[in-house]
């Protein structure tokens, strides 16, 4: 199943629109879980299911801190992710996790100005 009508983006080359966007919607959705608590908890409310006001202020305190600003990519996440494929495939031999991040979507709304406008700097 093809889940996009880009299956690569190659290096150097523009990101596709749709990309982009999807970046700065999730950037945009990062500020608003930050900023806006009352928002925040009715969505953690409604779409977990979980009406319990105690627990989800809790889970709402914990994560906001731990939830960066800006989401750039975390080499030693993706490697912890890769590391476990290669251990069950001797096959694959060295895989370097940097061949499957790029942060080339973040900065090009930085770029453009967006996450500066955004987050008020």
């Amino acid at each position: 199943m093809k889940l996009s009508r880009h299956s690569v983006v190659r290096p150097g080359s523009s990101p596709p629109k749709n990309r982009t966007s999807t970046t700065g919607c999730y950037v945009e959705a990062i500020k608003i879980f930050k900023t806006e608590p009352e928002y925040t908890l009715k969505a953690l409310a409604k779409f977990s299911r979980v009406n319990d006001q105690e627990l989800l202020k809790d889970a709402y305190e914990y994560n906001r801190n731990k939830i960066p600003d800006i989401p750039c990519p975390s080499l030693s996440a993706m490697q912890a992710v890769v590391d476990p494929l290669v251990a069950g495939e001797p096959k694959l031999g060295k895989v370097d996790a940097k061949n499957f991040i790029s942060d080339r979507f973040l900065k090009k709304l930085e770029e453009e100005g967006f996450v500066q406008k955004l987050m008020g700097r």
